[in-house]
This record gives C-alpha cells, sequence and structure tokens, in this order.
C-alpha cells in the first residue's frame, strides 16, 4: 500500500538559515519536495507519494508586494501557502528621530502545528516531513508520535540543535542536496 506523505515548510526558519549560514543562496522550491521524498525513501522504502506541500511564512506588510510575488509562484508550482502579517511593535527613537522597531513573527508556529495535527487526525497523510530546525516543534512532534503519527524533521544542519534531530522517526539533511536544489540565474553574455 503506498503512503501518503505531506511536508510543512517554515518559511522563516529556512529563509533566515539560507541568509545567516549559506551566504545568502537561494533554492528551488520546485526541486525541494523531490529531494525530500528521494531522502524519504531511504527510510521508508520506494512506496510513497507526495500528496500536498505546505509553506508557511510570515511578512511585513511593507514588504508584501515582493513576498506575493514569491508567494504566487510557489502556488504556481503545487505549493498550498500560509501567509502570516509579522507584529511590529515601535520599543524607541534614537536623538535623529530613527524609529527603532522589534518584529516578531506570529502564527507560523501555531498554523504548522494545528495543520499538522488536523490533517494527521483527519487521516490525511500516513507520514509528515517538517522542515524546520526550530525546538519549538518539540512537544508537537513528541505529541504526535505518542498517537502513532510518522513524522520525520528536515532542515539545514546549521540551523538546527542536535537533541531536536533525534526527536522525530528521522531527520533528513538538506545540506547533502543542497547543491542539487541551488537556484541557478542564468547570465547570457553577449559581445559589443
Amino acid at each position: 500500500m503506498t503512503k501518503s506523505v505531506m511536508i510543512f515548510i517554515d518559511g522563516q526558519n529556512i529563509l533566515m538559515g539560507l541568509k545567516n549560514h549559506y551566504n545568502k543562496i537561494r533554492i528551488d522550491y520546485k526541486k525541494l519536495p523531490e529531494k525530500l521524498i528521494e531522502a524519504l525513501k531511504e527510510y521508508e522504502g520506494e512506496d510513497i507519494e507526495l500528496k500536498r506541500c505546505y509553506f508557511y511564512d510570515s511578512y511585513i506588510e511593507d514588504e508584501y508586494y515582493n513576498k506575493e510575488r514569491f508567494y504566487r509562484k510557489l502556488k504556481a508550482i503545487g505549493y498550498q501557502v500560509e501567509e502570516y502579517k509579522c507584529r511590529i511593535t515601535v520599543i524607541g527613537k534614537i536623538k535623529d528621530g530613527t524609529t527603532i522597531a522589534k518584529i516578531k513573527e506570529k502564527g507560523t508556529d501555531v498554523g504548522i502545528s494545528v495543520d499538522m495535527l488536523t490533517l494527521f487526525y483527519r487521516k490525511a497523510y500516513d507520514i509528515a516531513i517538517l522542515v524546520s530546525g526550530d525546538s519549538d516543534y518539540k512537544k508537537l512532534i513528541e505529541a504526535m508520535k505518542h498517537e502513532s503519527a510518522k513524522i520525520y524533521i528536515a532542515s539545514l544542519d546549521k540551523q538546527i540543535s542536535s537533541d531536536f534531530k533525534f526527536v522525530s522517526d528521522g531527520y533528513i539533511s538538506i545540506d547533502t542536496f543542497l547543491e542539487d536544489i541551488k537556484y541557478k540565474t542564468w547570465i547570457l553574455k553577449t559581445k559589443l
């Protein structure tokens, strides 16, 4: 019997990981699920198929236009995109009048958790892949495993704590195929 897989991507976690630890490289989001499924087959065998891929992300209202284009591209290649508006709190001003603000991502973790749980209880998938190195999900994974859920964590190696890797049924290192999913832009050079 074929096992169905759903992928839940914590967009900010992976984007910040790429920005902070991997020289701001961009990845090809069409290839990412393919490579995750390929890696999962090493654990689960060949009889698995991707049912759906979710991408959860937050945005700053003033910069929504740039994010919205990115979200449209993800939707065009089959992603279910869940968007959350960041909360901005003014914490002060400096002498030249510049406002200092704290930006807080809101709702993403809860959205992922609710969807993973709800879809699990509806028997919408057999296996989940959580793409995140955020150990805030540790309790979620422990609780779901207690209910016999099968969950794998996929992350960038520099974006995950060593103890979080071993909470799930298996760890998929994105670093092992990062070169294969790196977004390549081609520059056409012509002689003048």
